[in-house]
């Protein structure tokens, strides 16, 4: 079995770390298995390259300009520049692995993540799949998502907004991710969920960790076209849970650990819940872990940002 996981960041964030895990397991029971990713901090490589084995930076085959000038690291930056007022990413293909695909011998699984975020543009995703089950009809293409993106015109974060139920007539906000100057999204959704009807004829298998991301998937294109498939704990967890001293029981009061990239963001933390724990007062203990916490008062510990997972977990065990 031959496999090829697609995310855009290798080692940063959600989906990066549920991709990378696949990789690695798949690794680890004897399976050929790469990581495709499109860059790191800055549009280059990631720092996190050389830690792990068979991943590879995509560059698209003949890069790209703007005005006829070159851009170092072009295809993310161009579309960071123009998606503010296009709401796509217009540059950023797969061609320049076609031919590896193509010749690959035996059955091969494409497991797509999450392609957007100035990355990838939809269209020529569909395009590079086409071209791959025409000539390859071994291959399987799955795709796991980690978020709204195939649902709306633009955001990949719906943050309670449910206008995507509607073809985004009016975005409430300009700043939801990803940001934009220009709404367009009412006039791109169409053809962009039309895109995924393309991967569904395709015979693509779209799963998600998510409930509520599945729902809104089959609400769109049809009952029992996204499964949901539970994340586990991956292995570098477990390897630092193996290792952790276990720690007794606190007969004290019950202690809450709230856990997320950005404590101020609704898509990530129940504002209104955190609330209701805090004025609960001295009956509990709330210890934030994350970025940017608005959470403040005698019963709050706020930990701030850790990017070490040892670090982080033993702080959490010790909270």
């Amino acid at each position: 079995m031959n496999i090829l996981q697609f995310n855009v960041r290798l080692a940063e964030g959600g989906a990066a770390g549920v991709a990378l895990d696949l990789h690695l397991r798949a690794l680890q029971k004897g399976l050929t298995s790469r990581f495709v990713y499109g860059y790191g901090k800055g549009g280059k490589k990631s720092v996190s390259h050389h830690r792990y084995p068979q991943v590879i930076k995509q560059t698209p085959r003949g890069g790209t300009a703007i005005a006829n000038i070159a851009l170092p690291r072009g295809t993310a930056i161009a579309n960071i520049a123009l998606f503010r007022f296009l709401n796509r990413d217009l540059f950023g293909n797969l061609d320049n692995l076609y031919r590896t695909v193509i010749q690959t011998s035996g059955p091969l699984v494409l497991h797509f993540h999450v392609l957007h975020s100035y990355w990838l543009n939809l269209a020529d995703i569909v395009t590079f799949c086409e071209k791959v089950k025409a000539q390859k009809p071994d291959v399987t293409l799955v795709w796991t998502l980690h978020d709204h993106w195939s649902v709306t015109g633009r955001c990949a974060f719906t943050d309670g907004c449910e206008g995507w139920k509607s073809g985004c007539q009016k975005c409430p906000t300009l700043s939801n991710y990803p940001p934009v100057r220009v709404d367009r999204a009412h006039q791109l959704i169409d053809g962009k969920r039309q895109r995924f009807r393309d991967m569904l004829r395709l015979g693509c298998r779209f799963i998600s960790p998510s409930q509520h991301v599945a729902e809104a998937f089959n609400s769109v294109y049809g009952a029992g076209r996204c499964q949901i498939i539970n994340n586990g704990i991956d292995l570098a967890t477990e390897a630092i849970l193996a290792q952790l001293s276990s720690v007794p029981l606190n007969p004290g009061k019950p202690r809450i650990a709230i856990v997320a990239h950005d404590l101020r963001y609704d898509g990530k933390t129940d504002q209104r819940l955190v609330h209701d724990m805090m004025a609960l007062g001295e009956k509990i203990e709330l210890h934030t872990f994350g970025k940017f916490s608005p959470f403040t008062g005698q019963n709050v510990v706020n930990h701030g940002f850790e990017t070490d997972k040892r670090k982080l977990m033993s702080a959490g065990a010790a909270a």
